[in-house]
């Protein structure tokens, strides 16, 4: 088995994992499709070009917007305080 090959499991791997993380909070979805497309393109010998990682590394961070928008207007819905917008901005970001 080549380097090229365990890329490609590597990539096909993450990419699986990142499937179910999409829609169960507890899995990083969000996080796993760029690393399983920076792993795919790194197999192929980066032979679609930077567009394809630039494309998904603004639909991390398009994705990562909306989770934070849904969370502030989840809390704001709630009339939370000061403290729970931090609080819920800072479990965002970590976990």
């Amino acid at each position: 088995m080549t380097a090229t090959d365990l890329f490609w499991w590597a990539a096909l791997l993450v990419q699986l994992l990142a499937i179910p993380g999409t829609v169960v909070p507890v899995l990083p979805g969000l996080v796993l499709l760029p690393l399983g497309a920076l792993l795919w393109c790194w197999a192929i010998g980066f032979a679609t070009g930077w567009p394809t990682l630039l494309l998904a590394g603004l639909l991390l961070l398009l994705g990562w917007g909306a989770d934070l928008l849904g969370v502030l207007l989840g809390a704001a819905r709630l009339q939370a305080s000061r403290w729970a917008y931090v609080g819920a901005a800072i479990g965002l970001v970590v976990g």
